[in-house]
């Protein structure tokens, strides 16, 4: 068998994991969201689980690789399967920062501490239940939870209009006068 071995649920058994992502939570309970130039949007770090490899070895991986510092995995949260224009499914857990401060890859525009009741419209919109998902208390007998989440063209016109919208914001926040925006360096604060 080529590939990490399946996280079994009822809903999907046997089907493999192809991206793992992580609901960094700090502190003050918010969570950390990274914005992507390609494909546009706010998402969770994560990414494509490799042949062989863990989903919660991913999340380790793609956080250092994406936003410069070790993550401590908590917990699997859920399980997402995708119906429509896309299909593959996904694992996400729950993690806390272990070492560093997040910075900014190459791949990665911008980060923002968010708090999970004022998410950027633009974040891609499969992610939201995941978020509550992984914030919500572990259910009794810790089992993850496992969602069919619909991705069709309703779901990417929406996502377009957010991201519009934010984009607009961004701009009229740069051109009002007054000093640089913090985090230049990258760095998220």
């Amino acid at each position: 068998m080529t590939g990490p071995p399946p996280l079994a649920t009822p809903a999907d058994a046997g089907r493999r994991v192809a991206g793992a992502h992580a609901v960094i939570r700090r502190g003050d309970g918010r969570v950390l969201l990274q914005l992507r130039a390609a494909p546009p949007g706010w998402e969770l770090p994560g990414g494509h689980v490799a042949p062989g490899e863990a989903p919660s070895a991913t999340v380790v991986r793609e956080a250092a690789e994406e936003i410069g510092c070790a993550i401590r995995v908590e917990r699997l949260t859920g399980t997402y399967t995708f119906r429509g224009l896309r299909h593959s499914r996904d694992a996400v857990f729950l993690a806390h920062l272990a070492g560093g401060a997040p910075v900014r890859s190459r791949g990665v525009l911008a980060l923002l501490w968010a708090d999970p009741g004022r998410l950027p419209r633009s974040l891609f919109p499969w992610f939201v239940a995941r978020i509550e998902d992984a914030l919500a208390p572990a259910p009794p007998g810790g089992r993850p939870v496992h969602r069919v989440q619909a991705i069709g063209p309703a779901a990417v016109l929406g996502h377009g209009g957010g991201l519009a919208a934010d984009a607009a914001r961004a701009v009229a926040e740069r051109v009002r006068p007054g000093p640089a925006p913090a985090g230049r360096d990258g760095r998220v604060r």
